[in-house]
């Protein structure tokens, strides 16, 4: 933990608090911390990540502290149990409950309809989109860091297209612009009837999005 915080104790809710304080003591602000142990996160090195901030507290023996109180009217712990360990930010699967580092959130995340899910925990149903109509290629999920292959048994790969992202590209340019994907689709309707479709790669400026077909009875 920064040594700039002071470790005052636990709040009523169970969060080890720390103080922020000034050249004088003076507490400028309060922030709860929860603990995130090695076996909860996905790389095994857990820490404390802050999850509150607020300028009053109540602590665990009922104490009430503000910011502007002087610490050195405080009777502290004797020492920070949680000294040696690492601040840390996180999220966690919806599913699972399982904590990932920030730094690893490109390689895990995925979010569906405003919630985050490991890439090994996204619902099926989630995985790809049906489209109706040409413009919904738009509307696909980004599932370029799932493994589609757990729907082989409902779902057949028809097609891959590679499009532009960027809204710049040109027809004379191997991605497919807005319009030529559109007039792809419509192709595709035509020929399959009901297809979905999700991104399975992502680059800067291009994605290759895969289009399925349902598996008849």
């Amino acid at each position: 933990m920064k040594k700039d915080k002071i470790y005052l104790g636990l709040s009523k809710y169970h969060e080890v608090i720390y103080a922020e304080i000034d050249e004088n003591s003076k507490i400028t602000s309060l922030n709860g911390y929860q603990i995130i142990h090695d076996d909860d996160i996905s790389n095994g090195c857990g820490g404390m990540e802050c999850i509150s901030s607020t300028h009053d507290e109540t602590l665990e023996n009922g104490e009430v502290i503000n910011s502007g109180d002087n610490l050195k009217e405080w009777d502290l712990p004797d020492d920070d149990p949680h000294k040696d360990l690492y601040e840390i930010n996180t999220w966690s699967c919806e599913e699972c409950g399982q904590y990932h580092d920030d730094e690893d959130f490109y390689d895990y995340a995925v979010l569906v309809e405003c919630s985050l899910y490991c890439n090994e925990c996204i619902p099926k149903e989630n995985m790809l989109k049906r489209i109706e109509k040409p413009n919904d290629i738009f509307k696909v999920p980004n599932m370029s860091q799932v493994d589609l292959s757990v729907l082989d048994d409902e779902f057949t790969e028809i097609d891959e297209l590679f499009c532009d992202s960027s809204g710049f590209g040109n027809e004379s340019e191997a991605a497919l612009t807005q319009k030529g994907a559109e007039i792809y689709i419509e192709k595709l309707l035509k020929e399959h009837g009901e297809i979905y479709g999700a991104i399975t790669s992502a680059g800067q400026f291009q994605v290759y999005v895969t289009i399925f077909k349902k598996e008849t009875e």
